[in-house]
């Protein structure tokens, strides 16, 4: 199967009819921004208010739609150029999606802006190789990000008085980051007027526009003169002007008829009756008829296209066995079973409008969509299977053709050797049949030999005998006596005419019977041999064929996998190490130092808790805490966190770890969040991945190295009974001890010390800490490398050396007392004194008398600096970054007081005279490169074609509704009032002016009584928001805001706000985006995790399967699991046996259901299978080593038929 598309990329009409059917996505706010991990130059945008599993598609220099199929899931972290358009456009709204140039160019320009957010633009290139540039908008279009950075190259004569020919000089425009992005070089668009002009424009500034018959006559014969080839001799150019017809000459831009496209350029001609392949020239009635028809049928067709309401999409396909040739129109259905019925359908192009020569062919059928969206989607994703359906079949026809290849070798063998026998057959026979005369030449050669006989006189002798007619001489046709064989003319009995001979070579040295019986013996060493060839190649071709279908099955199973394989978006946390705890827990770890400081830096809520453990290679991990729905009385110890759920997130951490492989039992410790530092008390730099602990650490008890690798089934959302089924599937019965009236709280504080080793402060080793800090620098420095910091290094540190912590001074004394209070007013064990506290007991004898004493110092501090009630409070926050060492804070009263008066500008030229540092800013500023005139000459059209002015624009409204808007922007009172037109944005205003005057008549009246019954904050949202009202519902329909009105819209209350807030987190909750500045963070995982499922029923709707690694008791429950414990064998061969042993699962078998789960195991990626499963593993699960066994003797006996 061959693809064949004639189409693979947009053209001009195809861009405008998107962009119009796009306009349903303005007003939406972007969610998030994904990219392909193959393909660099594809990416999605998800909306928010859009349907959940459909994506805006972004090809630079291919397409644009929206696509239902899903993107390709990955789970690296996005390119830079995807991060660059997260941080800028994630949370904006899409203002304006636009065509820009003046005619069907085909670059897209997508605006999103935000109050107080900034506005940006996206630009996305169609033509050529393509790009993708984000822009900022309200900086003169300059470009901040971009796929790929070129050049223009700009040729333009200047005429020199010395040089009798004008030279030419070549100017460049840049298109990379910093530079503003050339509009007029990537369009066509030379002037200021509106970038979305209509094709009228370049109608009147062609020849046939003209209706000049000379001026159209002229130009017809000057374009015939340029067809006739003035070099006969040049057969490529001959071939070239063959093809300039009249098609040719409409898509010329001084036609005035290039931005129509070829295909709708076809279609006029069609239609006027003109042939498209017709040469040059037609008669003045035809010309003008022709020209009638580009004028009406293609605005027409132009106009529509222009509809922003759905337009029907169209598909050109044939059938892979060139069935059905007849003209058929097909209605798509978005069912997949009417998809999988015709798998056959090779589609060759998109269409948004079904041309008149598409309906005559009768080569292509058509197949018609709901939209031009929809059939786009579905043509590039049929023509990414149609690739892997090409690959499968020339896999095919290539064994094929190698199994005929070697068939043919091997019967060309046996041929040639039973054709070898034959002839021993019969030369045998016939020196047998001829004995006689056989032995008469032999005698006659062998007496002329003995008797010294010159060897040319002998041919002369036998060549004379010849011509006597010698019947003896007659027999012999050739000697060659250098190998003592003469070859002799004997005639075949076999042969059907008497004159035909055969000719035989005997040995001189023997007799003829000799001779015959040994050419019998050739005759049967050959028929043995032929025989045993043709024994030999049956077994061969036998191998050859299964060795054969064996790749072909295995590149067919790859292929299926490939087309079948599951299009689902992972959930954030499939990114890092995860699984379930059995009472409902997400446990998270990462895989690598950069997903640990990502984990902790972003995921890490004041209600987890943090697990690692004192082993090489053991990775920071976050138990995810419910405590968000916990009312704030049911605190425990470990923020309502069950203590089975942290010794499985416990055991589970140590297996992580190179422990594994070691086999060492060692046991994990957990802390809160607020225990985790980034920062060191004496200020060195901790790697990434690498954290400072403080405090307490509570270990947990060792358990034994071995996990589980099961199987979870993600439900459908759309199936309330198949979520009820599985409510309560993974019942916490902590957090239901915490909500009831009267808890038990002997029970789970019993719990709690079954779980957690003692774990005390060593008060001697912080005494002795604390002696030592101040001393040297090099005991500073060492105590901070004794410190206890979690990262992926060894650490063969003692307990009491890493979590050694007593330098922290105040700041650390607050932790341990928030830890007790936490700790549910528990007694804790007496700790040391930190050396603040032996300090304040040594100079006021106790510390109640320190603590007294400080209160009343502060108390006498406040009058005396009102103003600095901020700063105060800043000092009672306890500072872990920096604690002055002693002396320094003399040096620093000294220093504010010296350049109490000294500001930055001061500083710079103080530093620049004393030759210290240079200036950064000025260094970056410099960075960029210097602009030329042409560029600036670029840059400034640029600004004056999308830096659109709101006075301006608001002077060509009506008297009226400027008027309106001016009312609704005016500040100020009396004399002194002012108009402040800066509060709408110049693309909004142009929008506005685009509506009908009674449209916009509305629009204004309704902003300006939202103005009078409410508070406006940003005026140009507003009205954008009611522009996209008017252009959904038609102004009609729209209702004035009034104070009798009850219905009317009012301004959103603070609980409506709050839960839009809340909405919008949680939408990027889903998409694992977390609002980094949000106090509470109270997002929980229960409602997705909720989704998932180990005991997936009969009955259930599935979506898809995804494999988890967990402590094997975890997964007590999990209809398909496997335990695994330390080995030797790899990540990639355990991970097959493990997926064939799920397929394979005898206690399953008698399940009706098992083979439609088992479809959904076989779809798992197999990346995803070894990715998850960890190295050095023993399958110890019932059937393994049978497995093992039978894959063994199986690799054994395709050795032994090899």
């Amino acid at each position: 199967m061959t693809t064949n598309a004639t189409k693979v990329r947009f053209d001009g009409l195809d861009v405008t009819a998107m962009v119009a059917e796009l306009q349903s996505l303005v007003g939406q706010r972007v969610v998030n921004v994904y990219n392909d991990d193959t393909n660099g130059s594809l990416y999605w945008i998800k909306f928010e208010q859009h349907k959940a599993n459909e994506l805006l598609v972004l090809e630079s220099g291919i397409r644009v739609h929206v696509s239902s199929t899903g993107r390709n899931t990955n789970t690296t972290a996005p390119s830079p150029f995807c991060a660059k358009l997260r941080k800028h456009v994630r949370g904006l709204r899409l203002e304006q999606l636009m065509q820009l140039g003046a005619s069907n160019e085909r670059v897209i320009c997508m605006t999103f802006a935000a109050p107080e957010k900034g506005k940006y633009g996206l630009i996305l290139e169609l033509y050529a190789q393509g790009n993708l540039i984000l822009c900022d908008a309200k900086n003169n279009w300059e470009i901040l990000a971009l796929l790929r950075s070129h050049t223009y190259l700009l040729s333009s004569d200047t005429s020199s008085p010395i040089a009798e020919q004008p030279s030419i000089t070549t100017t460049t425009v840049q298109v990379q980051v910093g530079h503003v992005y050339p509009v007029t070089l990537a369009t066509t668009t030379t002037s200021t007027a509106s970038t979305t002009a209509t094709s009228a424009t370049s109608k009147k500034e062609g020849v046939l526009s003209s209706n000049e018959w000379d001026r159209i006559d002229a130009w017809m014969q000057e374009q015939l003169k340029d067809a006739v080839p003035t070099d006969q001799s040049n057969k490529k150019k001959n071939k070239k002007q063959k093809q300039k017809n009249w098609k040719w000459l409409l898509l010329q831009h001084s036609s005035g008829y290039s931005h129509y496209g070829p295909a709708l350029i076809e279609h006029c001609l069609l239609q006027a009756g003109v042939s498209p392949q017709h040469m040059l020239p037609l008669e003045k009635i035809e010309c003008f008829h022709l020209i009638e028809t580009l004028e009406k049928e293609g605005t027409r067709i132009m106009e529509s296209l222009q509809q922003t309401s759905p337009q029907a999409g169209y598909l050109l396909y044939r059938l892979d066995d060139d069935e059905g040739g007849s003209h058929q129109t097909e209605t798509s259905n978005n069912d997949d079973k009417d998809n999988r019925s015709e798998p056959a359908k090779i589609y060759l192009e998109f269409q948004p409008y079904l041309f008149r020569q598409h309906q005559e062919q009768s080569q292509k059928l058509v197949q018609e969509c709901a939209s031009f969206s929809e059939a786009v989607d579905l043509f590039f994703g049929q023509l990414w299977q149609q690739k892997h359906q090409a690959k499968l079949k020339s896999a095919r026809l290539a064994m094929q053709n190698k199994l005929q290849k070697l068939e043919q070798d091997q019967t060309d063998r046996v041929q040639s050797l039973q054709v070898a026998a034959e002839q021993w057959q019969k030369q045998a026979r016939a020196v047998q049949q001829h004995a006689v005369m056989v032995e008469q030449a032999l005698q006659v050669v062998n007496s002329a030999l003995n008797s010294g006989m010159d060897w040319d006189q002998l041919n002369e002798i036998v060549r004379v005998e010849q011509e006597n007619q010698n019947l003896v001489a007659l027999l012999i046709h050739h000697l060659h006596l250098n190998d003592n064989t003469m070859v002799l003319k004997l005639p075949s009995d076999t042969l059907e005419d008497d004159d035909e001979t055969i000719k035989v070579t005997l040995e001189l040295s023997e007799t003829a019977h000799s001779n015959a019986n040994r050419m019998f013996a050739q005759y049967r060493a050959a028929k043995e041999k032929a025989a045993k060839t043709l024994e030999k190649t049956e077994q061969a071709l036998q191998a050859a064929q299964q060795q054969a279908q064996q790749q072909f099955q295995q590149q067919q199973y790859q292929t299926v996998r490939a087309l079948t394989k599951q299009q689902h978006k992972k959930a954030w946390y499939e990114k890092f190490l995860w699984f379930i705890t059995s009472d409902n827990y997400l446990v998270l770890g990462g895989k690598d130092a950069q997903q640990n400081e990502l984990l902790v830096k972003r995921y890490l809520r004041k209600q987890d808790l943090y697990l690692h453990a004192d082993v090489a290679g053991a990775a920071s991990c976050i138990v995810r805490g419910k405590a968000a729905s916990l009312p704030a009385a049911a605190t425990t110890a470990t923020n309502g966190i069950s203590p089975q759920a942290l010794s499985e997130a416990g055991h589970w951490t140590v297996c992580q770890s190179v422990a594994w492989k070691k086999k060492m039992i060692t046991s994990a410790w957990w802390v809160y969040s607020h225990q985790v530092s980034k920062t060191a008390p004496s200020g060195e730099y901790l790697t990434t991945g690498s954290f400072m602990i403080r405090g307490k650490k509570n270990y947990l008890k060792p358990a034994s190295l071995e996990l589980g690798l099961g199987i979870l089934f993600r439900l459908g959302d759309d199936d309330p009974d198949t979520l009820a089924r599985h409510a309560n599937e993974r019942k916490d019965h902590f957090a239901l001890a915490l909500l009831e009236d009267q808890p038990n709280n002997g029970s789970v504080t019993m719990a709690m010390d079954n779980l957690i080793i003692d774990s005390g402060t060593n008060e001697t080793e912080l005494e002795r800490l604390g002696e030592e800090q101040g001393e040297t620098a090099e005991g500073d420095e060492a105590n901070a490398e004794d410190s206890s910091v979690s990262s992926n290094v060894d650490n063969d540190e003692k307990e009491e050396n890493i979590e050694s912590d007593g330098n922290d001074s105040h700041g650390n004394d607050e932790d341990r007392q928030d830890h007790d209070v936490s700790a549910g007013g528990k007694t804790q064990p007496k700790r040391g004194l930190s050396v603040k506290e032996r300090k304040l007991l040594k100079k006021y004898s106790s510390l109640e008398e320190a603590q007294r004493v400080l209160n009343q110092k502060k108390q006498e501090q406040r009058p005396s600096a009102p103003t600095s009630n901020s700063a105060s409070e800043k000092t009672n926050i306890p500072n872990d970054k920096f604690t002055a060492k002693r002396g320094q804070r003399g040096k620093a009263k000294k220093k504010m007081l010296k350049y109490a008066d000294q500001d930055d500008e001061d500083r710079e030229l103080a530093m620049v005279a004393l030759q210290g540092k240079k200036n950064k800013k000025n260094q970056s500023k410099k960075k960029v490169s210097s602009k030329n005139e042409t560029e600036q000459l670029v840059a400034a059209e640029t600004v004056a074609l999308l830096v659109k002015d709101p006075q301006e624009i608001a002077l060509k409204l009506e008297d009226n509704v400027r008027d309106l808007l001016a009312e609704c922007v005016t500040v100020g009172e009396d004399e002194d009032k002012v108009v402040r037109w800066d509060k709408f944005d110049g693309d909004t205003l142009e929008q506005l002016h685009s509506l009908t005057i009674e449209a916009q008549t509305m629009a204004a009246r309704r902003l300006l009584n939202l103005k009078r019954t409410s508070r406006v904050d940003h005026f140009s949202a507003s009205l954008g928001g009611i522009i996209r009202t008017i252009k959904k519902f038609g102004h009609e329909n729209i209702k004035m805001d009034d104070e009798n009105d009850a219905t009317a819209a009012k301004r959103k209350t603070k609980e409506e706000k709050v839960a839009a807030v809340k909405e919008w987190k949680q939408t990027l909750a889903e998409e694992g985006v977390v609002d980094l500045d949000q106090e509470d963070m109270a997002l929980d995982d229960l409602q997705e995790l909720g989704k998932l499922t180990g005991k997936p029923h009969p009955e259930d709707m599935i979506l898809y399967a995804v494999p988890v690694l967990a402590p094997y008791q975890t997964l007590s429950q999990y209809t398909y699991r496997i335990k695994l414990t330390p080995g030797a064998m790899k990540r990639g061969k355990a991970s097959k046996q493990c997926q064939e042993i799920f397929l394979r699962d005898d206690q399953n078998k008698g399940i009706a259901s098992h083979d439609r789960f088992k479809e959904y195991i076989k779809k798992i990626p197999d990346n995803d299978m070894v990715q998850t499963i960890c190295a050095d593993v023993k399958i110890s699960t019932a059937g393994a080593s049978k497995l093992a066994k039978q894959n063994k003797s199986a690799r054994k006996k395709s050795k032994n038929k090899q």
